[in-house]
């Protein structure tokens, strides 16, 4: 792993940044590593972002033990790379596309407004996630930018 600098957070002042990413996907665009197509990532990317709005917070596991501390959940959230491929997540997460790529990137499109809305109404909530255990929303909208630079990386846009 390698540092970087970190993405912008998934928040409404940063909406426009990932939108503009995320129209110049086409369905004809290969991942550069992973096994997601890309009508798949978006629709993996919008079930993220539905799951952490969901009361109770998502997907339940056991967070892991080292990626759970502090200063290496910091790590990951905010200086290092995430290896490429490697991560496995629920099938949840990760289940084919309901609809087609305009669809899905639609939907996205419309979730990202209502996360947007959502942590603005929230800023105190917390919500578990499946490895970095339990993220007030402020470190969710880190990952949820980190985790949208990530796959859009991986399909090159």
């Amino acid at each position: 792993m390698v540092l970087f600098s970190t993405p912008p957070p998934l928040r409404r002042a940063y909406l426009d940044h990932y939108t503009a990413r995320l129209h110049r996907l086409t369905p004809e665009h290969r991942g550069q590593w992973g096994e997601l197509d890309a009508t798949t990532m978006v629709a993996h990317l919008r079930r993220a972002l539905v799951y952490t709005m969901e009361p109770g917070g998502g997907p339940t596991a056991k967070p892991h033990p080292v990626m759970s501390l502090p200063p290496i959940r910091w790590l990951l959230l905010h200086r290092l790379t995430w290896p490429r491929g490697k991560i496995k997540v629920t099938s949840k997460l990760t289940a084919p596309a309901e609809d087609d790529f305009s669809e899905e990137i639609a939907k996205l499109t419309a979730t990202m407004e209502a996360w947007a809305e959502f942590a603005d109404a929230n800023p105190k909530k917390s919500a578990p996630h499946p490895m970095f255990g339990v993220l007030p929303i402020t470190q969710w909208c880190v990952f949820h930018g980190r985790h949208f630079d990530h796959h859009l990386t991986q399909f090159a846009v």
